[in-house]
């Protein structure tokens, strides 16, 4: 007499595609947040390595006795220091805040650093559109500081 009590168990096609729709909405959020996550990455990481770069040249600079530069190019989206050139991404709008000639976005903008330890000043600002990064030069003492806006 059981065959006439059992019930069939399973899930109709539409409970089984409603569930998949929802598992592809999630996966797609998901890989949104980790995608803007890679390219916020990308900004820091720029920023931190040209910081990097910044503060080496004013050690270098005391260390040899001689006045060392870092130059951008703005329009090519490059730096270079000491002969060596590093491409940075398309993806980045760069910006320079001189002391003396105000906001740059085209050209190539310097920033020398002294043997006494000062600097030429000024502040580059690295944007994704998104997230920004300051690298502001203290012009006395040559300090490189990182700051995110």
């Amino acid at each position: 007499m059981t065959w006439l009590c059992s019930k069939k168990h399973g899930y109709t096609l539409i409970e089984l595609i409603v569930v998949l729709l929802l598992i592809s909405i999630a996966l797609g959020l998901t890989l949104m947040s980790v995608a803007k996550g890679i390219n916020h990455g990308s900004l820091k990481e720029t920023t931190k390595e040209l910081s990097s770069v910044m503060r080496y040249a004013k050690n270098k600079a005391q260390i040899l006795g001689t006045d060392m530069t870092v130059m951008i190019n703005l329009d090519e989206k490059y730096y270079t220091f000491d002969g060596k050139k590093k491409e940075l991404s398309d993806k980045f709008y760069i910006k320079v805040n001189d002391p003396l000639k105000g906001e740059i976005n085209i050209g190539k903008w310097e920033a020398v650093f002294y043997l006494e330890g000062g600097s030429s000043g000024g502040e580059v600002v690295l944007s994704d559109g998104q997230n920004t990064y300051n690298i502001t030069i203290d012009p006395l003492v040559g300090s490189v500081i990182n700051k995110v806006e």
